[in-house]
């Protein structure tokens, strides 16, 4: 799901980045939280594409075609939601509709706790698909609104760097974790992040560039 940077509109009309730019981008808090949110994102993506094979045979015995199945209803949802739900932002803050994508993918990381069963697994899977479709448009929006269109294209090549971060540390802090506290200690630390992303995002304060 890193193609999230490409969904940005507008074009960069000036002559490119420049290392001055980029630097006093990263020096503000308000992209400084952007680009933390986008790695705790994209962890949790990656939580879910790296891991929900192991979570499917271990919590429920799946076969090989149910975990396809997990896989397919993940990226379903995914489309599902951000078709449905992707106007949500703009009719309810871009600020509030991340906050709620990440609490909803939140619970539904600790809800694999509670998974016996392939139709549990998929509902805990939907839940996810339907937290990270709300909250990942939501703050690119939010990152739009904040980044003057002459900077559009540098803002968001900083957030497609973050994103890949994000979904390079996810596998190998879940599967450090994993190996080090055990299974449910990955679905606790999911949620704790993902809580802690909602905090972050209450925190921010911004005006709309014009």
């Amino acid at each position: 799901m890193t193609g999230l940077r490409r969904l940005s509109h507008g074009e960069n009309r000036g002559k490119g980045p420049s290392f001055q730019s980029v630097r006093e981008m990263l020096t503000k808090k308000f992209f400084q939280v952007a680009f933390a949110l986008a790695v705790i994102l994209l962890a949790g993506n990656a939580l879910i594409e790296a891991f929900l094979p192991i979570f499917a045979i271990d919590l429920t015995g799946a076969t090989t075609t149910d975990v396809g199945i997990c896989l397919a209803t993940f990226n379903i949802a995914c489309v599902v939601t951000t078709f449905l739900l992707g106007r949500a932002s703009d009719k309810f803050g871009r600020r509030l509709t991340t906050a709620i994508g990440m609490t909803i993918s939140a619970i539904a990381y600790l809800s694999y706790m509670l998974v016996t069963s392939l139709p549990q697994m998929l509902l805990a899977t939907m839940g996810a698909a339907v937290g990270f479709s709300l909250a990942g448009p939501a703050l690119l929006a939010l990152l739009t609104d904040i980044t003057a269109p002459e900077e559009y294209g540098t803002a968001m090549g900083i957030y497609g760097v973050f994103e890949d971060v994000g979904v390079m540390a996810g596998p190998l802090l879940y599967g450090f974790v994993w190996k080090s506290q055990g299974l449910a200690s990955i679905f606790y630390v999911s949620a704790t992040l993902e809580a802690l992303g909602v905090i972050l995002t209450l925190t921010l304060r911004h005006r709309k560039k014009q």
